[in-house]
């Protein structure tokens, strides 16, 4: 149910949204993560590419559609990776992922509403066809989907598991010579990483001392 938002002083008028800050935010969660593993996806099929000796990328691989890209990926898979345990595991997470894309969608095009029966309770919906439905979701289980999107994001990035991953990073930070988190480099700056966005507080304006009223001893 939108929410009506009327600035009677400059006339921006807007129709905005009743969803909690909190909401919104694990909302943005998922498509941020599920981004980063689009483009995990697209690194991998590009390095399978090359390790097949291809001169160009699949025509799938750059397609609109993710279901054409991960279908490039998978190919490439079974077509490049010899060892059938390897290839097995790749399949699998290539199956997970597909698994996940359609809760995504609902999630990144469908219509936000919160359930009047239980205001608790989130619900997205479409009545755009053949790709209409109506599901309710709740703060939990889009954290969950979030997690999830981030586990299989990890597993593409670094198929040999930890090991792999802090390798890797260990390689990366002797190149750049150092490492340092944002949370970290905010603190340092003596910004709360919790309330990076918040306004400022209003500072409060000393007023100057008044002058003894004449006459007054």
């Amino acid at each position: 149910m939108a929410v009506l938002a009327i600035a009677p002083n400059n006339g921006q008028h807007r129709i905005d949204t009743d969803l909690t800050l909190h909401e919104l935010a694990v909302i943005g969660y998922v498509t941020v993560l599920w981004a980063d593993l689009e483009h995990r996806l697209l690194l991998k099929t590009i390095e399978l590419s090359e390790q097949a000796g291809n001169d160009e990328l699949p025509e799938d691989a750059s397609s609109l559609s993710f279901k054409s890209r991960l279908r490039a990926y998978r190919a490439l898979v079974k077509s490049t990776v010899k060892d059938e345990k390897k290839r097995a595991e790749l399949l699998s997470l290539a199956m997970s992922i597909g698994s996940i894309e359609r809760a995504r969608n609902r999630i990144a095009h469908g219509l936000w509403d919160w359930d009047f029966a239980d205001p608790t309770r989130l619900r997205s919906s479409s009545f755009r066809v053949p790709f209409d439905f109506d599901e309710p979701f709740d703060f939990r289980k889009l954290l969950k989907l979030a997690k999830r999107i981030g586990g299989l994001s990890f597993r593409l990035a670094y198929p040999g598991g930890v090991d792999e991953a802090l390798e890797t990073q260990a390689q990366a930070v002797a190149r750049r010579g150092s490492s340092w988190s944002r949370q970290f480099l905010l603190q340092m700056k003596g910004i709360d990483p919790e309330t990076l966005h918040l306004a400022p507080p209003t500072p409060r304006v000393r007023r100057k001392p008044r002058s003894p009223s004449r006459g007054r001893s």
